[in-house]
């Protein structure tokens, strides 16, 4: 079809199942270093085993469940534990449901029992309105929440948030992201690898998404007139939003945005592997996180939040030999009394240990200027709760990288004793440069006692 006979319902049909443009690859040194760190946010549910969880010599940092982290020395050197991590702020609805938005929020959960929601904004997007970027996207909420059981409360199915109640939608099809963020290499497959026929079709259907992008602010405008102040300052976001997606755009248009290398020539996982299956869990997760580290270290995103789950998982872990509502049939009957259970949460929670292994180990296969890519990167991996019950003292959190050398001392575990989960996210603003003296509700709690930032 020429350009001249493009329409808008054709136009519409050229975003496809993503719905939105693709920015390309910017011509920035692979292996130079980053002025400022990048953030991994991993949020798991239900908890975790507490005997088989904290060191108890500080400075080793022997854990069982820790073990898939720890016992390699390298990760070891680059790791650092937070004990004492408390929150008895509390919200609305259970443990799971203000542990799971507040966490990441510093807000305590709004609206009903059986409907909470995050009441305020989380710390990628603060941290995104804050700093300066040069990544054509700045942060990426992702994760797997493929489940036999949805989650019990719509708002599990995120803990990021624009702003009170303004939830951010989890990105779980991985190959769809691979064709949002990289799609020359997507286009190069299907064009016998010939560059510059790729180069013309993405082009081509970047311009067409433009054109889709041009008639939706034009209706915002037109909108905006006829509503009411709530639904204005609705659109308002959304026109935001649109605008920061064109000036993406733009930069995508730039012919001299190509690099040879591995952030160009990328390939994209096999089609048809369904993002919704419990039993693909763990090949869902292992290939999300190899995205994650592709797009962190070709610097096309800086901010990355990723969930093992709704908030309040239920996954059966069969893929573990397991079998049984790990919510319902294991966390919730952790009390320490049952071995069979301690056992099960100790096999659940070494998984998860080795997949943040994993996604460390890969970005520290990655030179960055004097050290690797995790040396410039803040892994932080935490959970709603505690316990399984419920139980909201002694969160566990682990940090692995070195922040851009913005975290001076790892390989320890800090234990300053019970300490509000705010001081957490105020270090982590701090650490991200973002200066700050508290954190969400809490304006001066002051950074987590212990860590040498």
């Amino acid at each position: 079809m020429s350009a001249a006979r493009t329409t808008r319902r054709n136009c519409l049909r050229a975003l496809g199942a993503c719905g939105v443009m693709l920015p390309w690859l910017r011509p920035r040194p692979v292996h130079a270093a980053t002025a400022a760190p990048r953030l991994v946010l991993l949020m798991q549910s239900n908890g975790t085993g507490q005997s088989n969880f904290w060191p108890r010599t500080p400075d080793k940092l022997e854990s069982p469940i820790l073990a898939p982290i720890t016992d390699d020395p390298v990760l070891r050197a680059k790791t650092t534990i937070i004990k004492g991590i408390t929150n008895t702020v509390g919200g609305i609805g259970n443990g799971h449901d203000f542990g799971f938005s507040g966490l990441w929020s510093g807000y305590q959960s709004v609206g009903t029992f059986n409907d909470p929601w995050g009441g305020g904004i989380s710390i990628d997007q603060l941290l995104r309105k804050s700093l300066t970027f040069g990544e054509p996207f700045p942060s990426l909420h992702c994760g797997v929440l493929a489940t036999d059981i949805p989650a019990f409360k719509t708002h599990r199915r995120s803990f990021s948030y624009s702003g009170p109640r303004r939830q951010i939608p989890t990105e779980v099809d991985v190959t769809k992201l691979y064709a949002r963020f990289f799609p020359a290499g997507a286009v190069a497959g299907q064009t016998a690898g010939n560059d510059a026929d790729a180069a013309a079709v993405v082009r081509r259907r970047l311009q067409q998404k433009k054109s889709v992008l041009d008639f939706v602010t034009g209706d915002l405008r037109n909108l905006r007139t006829t509503v009411g102040k709530r639904d204005r300052e609705r659109l308002d976001a959304h026109e935001a939003a649109l605008r920061q997606l064109e000036q993406q755009l733009g930069s995508t248009l730039n012919p001299a945005a190509r690099r040879p290398g591995r952030c160009v020539s990328v390939t994209a996982p096999p089609v048809g592997l369904d993002p919704g299956a419990e039993d693909n869990v763990p090949q869902l997760v292992r290939l999300m996180l190899d995205f994650v580290a592709l797009t962190l270290t070709c610097q096309l995103t800086r901010i990355v939040t990723f969930q093992f789950g709704n908030g309040g998982e239920k996954w059966f872990y069969r893929w573990l030999g397991i079998n049984e509502n790990s919510h319902d049939d294991i966390a919730h009957r952790d009390t320490g009394m049952d071995p069979t259970i301690t056992a099960k949460i100790l096999k659940i929670n070494v998984w998860h240990a080795e997949q943040v292994a994993y996604l460390a180990r890969a970005l520290d296969r990655i030179p960055e200027g004097d050290g690797t890519a995790l040396d410039n990167t803040l892994i932080v991996w935490g959970n709603e709760i505690a316990t399984g019950n419920h139980a909201m003292q002694d969160i566990p959190i682990v940090m692995l990288g070195k922040a851009a050398g913005r975290l001076k001392r790892t390989g320890y575990m800090v234990d300053g004793g019970a300490q509000d989960y705010h001081r957490l996210g105020t270090s982590v603003l701090n650490m991200m440069g973002v200066p700050a003296e508290g954190f969400g509700e809490v304006s001066d709690c002051g950074p987590v006692r212990g860590l040498e930032v």
